[in-house]
């Protein structure tokens, strides 16, 4: 079994990581794996299987709730929430759309 979702990050799960200092070289350390394997899996690129999750969760971060802290978010959407999807502009008194 293994935590993913298609094309999207992990903003929980970085912003914890800033938050109690804990690097992505920390991550591969726990899991054992390379620097670059950790970076494909934060980019979405490879998933977490569940029990790398369980292990980081529990070594740096027990005091988080497991599904919000693995919680993928489409980078599409995060861009159309911070002002990154449809743009307006006034054009000569006309408003004009454009994605």
């Amino acid at each position: 079994m293994s935590i993913m979702g298609v094309g999207g990050l992990y903003p929980n799960l970085e912003a914890e990581m800033v938050r109690n200092g804990v690097t992505k070289a920390d991550l591969a350390r726990c899991l054992n794996v390379r620097y670059a394997t950790v970076i494909d899996k934060m980019k979405g690129r490879s998933p977490f299987r569940l029990d790398e999750a369980l292990k980081i969760k529990r070594r740096f971060f027990p005091h988080c709730d497991f599904e919000s802290l693995f919680e993928r978010v489409d980078p599409r959407q995060q861009a159309a929430a911070a002002g990154g999807g449809r743009h307006t502009r006034n054009i000569g008194g006309t408003k004009e759309e454009r994605l």
